[in-house]
This record gives C-alpha cells, structure tokens and sequence, in this order.
C-alpha cells in the first residue's frame, strides 16, 4: 500500500522556502546593523577571545 495521501508541487514548496530564508537572513542582517548604529551600542566593544599562552 503506497499511495501517497498528502501531494504537493515541488517548485511551490521551494520557491516558498527560498523567500522564507531570504526573508529571515535580511531581517537578521538589518537587526544587526540597527544594534551596532545605534548610539548606545557607541563605547562598547565586543570582548576579545582569550589566547592560549
């Protein structure tokens, strides 16, 4: 018995998930810029990775 229940356009799906990560990587992207503009971001630096000696 292997008759498929659920069917779906593979393309449809694709496209769909293309714009879904496109979506979510400008958004990331623009969130990122906006806290490093921002001017309470001014002053504060990341801090750096320990070295090993």
């Amino acid at each position: 018995m292997s008759d498929s229940i659920l069917s779906f356009d593979k393309q449809t799906v694709k496209g769909k998930m293309r714009e879904l990560v496109r979506k979510t990587i400008e958004e990331t992207i623009n969130a990122t810029s906006r806290v490093q503009l921002s001017p309470s971001a001014k002053g504060h630096s990341r801090p750096s990775p320990v070295q090993a000696h």
